[in-house]
């Protein structure tokens, strides 16, 4: 694990727990790498199912995106001091040529074909949310940070992305563990292991978590 992350940018390994199962790494603000990106590098070089069960040392949260056209993603939020929350966003199903937007909304009601029911925008999260891939369907992935973010506040509502004025598709912002918050191994829903249910999700693409 330690040699494939070394390869990527900006990550520094804090501690690895062989007997528990767990790796901390550190990021960078500014650095390009993603959460995401190292949840994948060390799925696709080593073969192990990656679960992430915490990010930042503060309050968290994750959304769970699907709609429209096989999209499909996660958002992951980290507050920060002075008011502000990390974001760090992976998208599939999106189209290369299109520019899209992620806002967090009033309402967390998801009914409807269309979406109809989130409400006003809450807090603007990206104006510029475009693909990385040249074909479709391509993935957009995001990390920056927002200001005038309470996490606290957001927690409920509806996270939606956008092409142009329709919402394409949404989830619900759920709050998350921090680093360390998290020592649980079963999934109390069906009794399988946290890495044999996301191995389930990832093989139906039901879940990018």
């Amino acid at each position: 694990i330690e040699h494939e992350l070394q390869k990527l940018q900006d990550v520094r390994i804090v501690s690895i727990d062989v007997p528990n199962q767990t790796l901390v790494v550190e990021l960078t603000q500014s650095g390009g790498t993603s959460v995401h990106d190292i949840q994948t590098t060390i799925e696709s070089t080593l073969g192990l199912n990656t679960v992430v069960k915490g990010l930042g040392d503060s309050i968290a949260a994750v959304s769970e995106i699907t709609g429209d056209d096989d999209i499909i993603g996660v958002v992951r939020f980290s507050q920060q001091p002075d008011n502000r929350c990390l974001v760090d966003a992976v998208i599939d199903g999106i189209r290369p040529q299109n520019q899209y937007s992620l806002n967090i909304h009033t309402f967390g009601d998801l009914s409807g074909q269309a979406f109809e029911h989130l409400g006003s925008v809450y807090l603007p999260i990206a104006s510029q949310f475009t693909a990385n891939d040249p074909s479709y369907p391509a993935r957009g992935a995001l990390k920056a940070r927002v200001d005038n973010c309470d996490l606290s506040a957001c927690i409920g509502r509806a996270l939606s992305v956008s092409l142009k004025d329709r919402v394409i598709g949404a989830g619900i912002v759920a709050r998350a563990s921090s680093v360390g918050d998290n020592s649980k191994k079963i999934c109390a829903c069906s009794g399988r292991t946290l890495w044999d249910e996301r191995a389930i999700k990832q093989e139906d693409r039901t879940s990018r978590l």
